[in-house]
């Protein structure tokens, strides 16, 4: 247990060293995975919300198409709060030491809502408490509540 602490202070002091300009607050914590959103990466256009979220990966994870284990990745999401759907745009993976392993390019050149968002926003997902976590410091962004006629 010691030493998963020890691993674990090593690792968030070396995630969170990359950048001045990234602001992280923590989405959620588990016992294999931790999500933060870059709060500083938060854009909005119309119904559009741009954010970068990273997630800690202990134990590591193995993905088949890349031969080093993955510590750490940040995932780019495009969210559409108005049809409560979004696309991933670009995730990048790292090792233990935060050194880029591999990234890959998910952006669509397309207007068209099903390509452009491709998944819906589940109840009770990390989509859904990315968008809680933005909407609770943004809150100029949180979609107005529909008034029952």
């Amino acid at each position: 247990m010691i030493r998963v602490l020890i691993l674990l202070a090593f690792f968030t002091q070396a995630f969170f060293s990359q950048t001045q300009n990234e602001e992280y607050v923590k989405i959620l914590g588990a016992e294999n995975l931790t999500a933060y959103l870059d709060k500083a990466s938060v854009k909005a256009k119309g119904d559009d919300i741009w954010v970068w979220v990273m997630q800690t990966h202990i134990p590591p994870l193995n993905i088949e198409s890349i031969d080093k284990k993955i510590f750490k990745s940040k995932t780019y999401y495009n969210f559409n709060r108005k049809l409560n759907r979004y696309g991933i745009l670009k995730i990048v993976y790292y090792d233990a030491k935060g050194n880029l392993i591999k990234e890959f390019d998910y952006e669509k050149k397309t207007d068209i809502p099903d390509y452009k968002y491709s998944y819906p926003v589940f109840e009770n997902s990390i989509e859904e408490k990315i968008l809680q976590t933005i909407y609770y410091h943004f809150p100029k962004l949180k979609p107005e509540e529909k008034k029952e006629e």
